[in-house]
């Protein structure tokens, strides 16, 4: 099977560095519309048998740019991004102000735990309930449009390797791994995008 991982969009949360989280319902900004439709010469060739989205609007108006055509692409909540808790729609800078010590743990560990959100382990484990039961239900070629940190898990799982937030992800990048009958997978492209010079913000 091969998998193409795509990440949403630029966001207006992007641009004005707010948390989006796995309920913040930010939109796509012009540019997040120019960026999918540049990803869309690179997708429109591929002939995929299935085509599973985030719920969240971002992606979903991401999916709608990208695939045009395709009417029964499959949105789950699974495929959201990692859940930032009460940080979810706050500006990052006024966050990092107000609660220093608690990001203290967020950056060394990765965990929102301290904000009502999901742990590493609790990410990693969605990434591997989504990725098993995309698995299992088949076919040759499979998208799977989503989230920069949330598809870095899902990269983790699949290639075996720890998380790390240095796996960065452009938006509109697209990530192809290919798993064989064996299970074992190989990274066959990583975050390609259009156009290079829209690069993504590190916000989640």
């Amino acid at each position: 099977m091969e998998l193409y991982l795509i990440r949403h969009g630029e966001t207006d949360y992007n641009v004005s560095r707010r948390y989006q989280g796995m309920w913040g319902e930010s939109r796509l900004t012009e540019n997040g519309k120019r960026q999918a439709a540049a990803g869309r010469a690179l997708v429109e060739d591929i002939p995929l048998d299935r085509v599973y989205s985030s719920a969240a609007l971002r992606t979903r108006e991401t999916c709608a740019i990208l695939f045009p055509e395709k009417h029964d692409i499959v949105f789950e909540d699974d495929i959201r991004e990692v859940d930032v808790g009460s940080l979810t729609n706050l500006y990052s800078v006024e966050a990092r102000a107000k609660y220093a010590e608690e990001f203290k743990t967020v950056d060394a560990t990765l965990s929102y735990k301290a904000f009502g959100g999901e742990s590493p382990d609790e990410v990693l484990a969605r990434a591997k309930r989504v990725i098993d039961r995309i698995l299992k239900n088949g076919g040759e070629r499979v998208a799977i449009v989503s989230h920069g940190a949330f598809i870095r898990y899902m990269l983790a799982y699949i290639l075996g390797v720890e998380n790390s937030r240095f796996i960065t992800c452009d938006n509109c990048g697209i990530t192809l791994v290919r798993i064989g009958e064996d299970g074992k997978a190989a990274l066959k492209f990583y975050n390609r995008v259009a156009d290079p010079s829209l690069t993504a913000s590190d916000a989640l």
